[in-house]
């Protein structure tokens, strides 16, 4: 299956848990052997500073990424549905965080 994963590529991978919840759900899909392309919704194609991962993964900008079967959207990074439904077949959306707060 092809899967594509959105990421924020901006400044330090350690910035936001964010960019570690997209690499672990890519590892994650890529570990039960599908196709993992990260999606990104920024105008850079990789972080400042693990430059040595970047051979692994295939990046493309969101503007561009078409055809995936499963699309993954995390916590605040969600596509408007007329460019998610370009993106891919299938959405889910990955929450880290619970809707209740106390």
């Amino acid at each position: 299956m092809r899967i594509g994963v959105l990421a924020n590529m901006q400044h330090s991978m350690f910035s936001s848990g964010v960019a570690n919840t997209s690499l672990a759900v890519g590892e994650l899909f890529k570990a039960l052997g599908h196709e993992v392309t990260l999606v990104t919704i920024s105008d850079k194609s990789w972080w400042d500073d693990c430059e040595g991962a970047k051979a692994d993964w295939a990046v493309v900008p969101v503007a561009d990424a078409t055809g995936f079967d499963l699309l993954v959207e995390i916590d605040r990074m969600m596509l408007p549905p007329d460019k998610r439904k370009k993106v891919a077949n299938t959405a889910i959306w990955l929450v880290r965080h619970p809707f209740l707060i106390r």
